[in-house]
């Protein structure tokens, strides 16, 4: 790898993937998957406790759903500006003027 650090990393992968779209595809399949796994015990929880418990679940299952819905539209604005960033880092000759000077091994 060169000196171009992340900025280089991002657009090899996206390159690797066949395009921005395919790693942003890539990048959310996994995190859905991490999301699953970590939610699934929590859901189960929930139905249990919604015949127990009542309101209460009912409060707390609106709060988790305006939760997701915000950690939703957080994941499209950062896939918006992932886009945006390697787009123009894929058409760009320049490296970034803000990228991190070290990012180690990502293997």
């Amino acid at each position: 790898m060169s000196n171009l650090g992340l900025y280089e990393w991002i657009t090899t992968q996206a390159k690797i993937e066949g395009g921005v779209e395919n790693l942003i595809k890539t990048i959310e399949s996994g995190a859905a998957k991490k999301a699953l796994k970590e939610a699934g015990p929590v859901l189960v929880g929930v139905g249990v406790l919604a015949g127990v418990v009542g309101t209460k679940v009912l409060d707390a299952a609106k709060n988790a759903r305006a939760k997701y819905k915000q950690s939703q539209a957080a994941a499209a604005e950062a896939k918006e500006q992932l886009k945006a960033v390697v787009e123009e880092s894929v058409n760009s000759d320049e490296a970034p003027a803000d990228g991190p000077d070290d990012i180690g091994d990502k293997n």
